[in-house]
C-alpha cells in the first residue's frame, strides 16, 4: 500500500535459524521493521501481531526515535490498525504541511522586512528630494535677487 501511495519503502528480511526467526543487524537491536519516505516525511513502524509485545530495544528505538514527542511519525502497527495505516499512508502528513507554512511564514516575514526597508528608504529619499527642493528654491531665490541687484 505504501508504494501506490508514493513512498519509498525500506524493511529488512527477516531468516529463521536454528534459534527461530533473527535479523541481522549491525548496531542496536530493535530497529524499527519498516522505514518509509515521502517528501521529507519519514515514518518508523514496527509490525506487530495483534498480541504481539514490543520489546525493550524496540521501544528504546521508539523512544530515541520521537516517538508521543516532537510530532515524530513513530508506529507499532497490528493488523486491526488497517484505518490509521491508511490514513498515515494517504493523508498529506502535517508534517509536510507545517514545514510548507512555517517556510511561507518566513519567506513572508522576509518579504515585510524587505518591504520596511524599501518604505524606509522611500520615505528617506522623499525626505533627501524635499531637501533639495528646499535647497534649490533657497538657491533660486539667491538669483533673483542677485539678478536684481545687478539690474539695478
Amino acid at each position: 500500500m505504501a508504494k501506490l501511495h508514493g513512498w519509498m519503502v525500506h524493511a529488512e528480511r527477516s531468516a529463521r535459524t536454528k534459534d527461530g526467526w533473527r535479523t541481522a543487524i549491525q548496531g542496536d537491536p530493535g530497529f524499527p521493521d519498516l522505514v518509509l519516505a515521502r517528501e521529507g516525511v519519514v515514518i518508523y513502524a514496527e509490525l506487530k501481531s495483534e498480541k504481539g509485545k514490543v520489546a525493550a530495544g524496540q521501544q528504546a528505538w521508539r523512544w530515541a526515535l520521537g516517538a508521543g514527542r516532537l510530532k515524530a511519525n513513530v508506529y507499532v502497527w497490528r493488523p486491526s490498525d488497517w484505518a490509521q495505516i491508511e490514513r498515515a499512508l494517504a493523508a498529506r502528513d502535517a508534517v509536510v504541511a507545517e514545514a510548507e507554512a512555517r517556510v511561507a511564514a518566513e519567506a513572508m516575514a522576509g518579504v515585510k522586512e524587505a518591504e520596511a526597508k524599501m518604505n524606509a528608504n522611500v520615505e528617506e529619499a522623499e525626505q533627501a528630494r524635499a531637501a533639495a527642493a528646499e535647497a534649490l528654491a533657497v538657491w533660486k531665490a539667491a538669483a533673483r535677487a542677485i539678478s536684481r541687484r545687478e539690474n539695478r
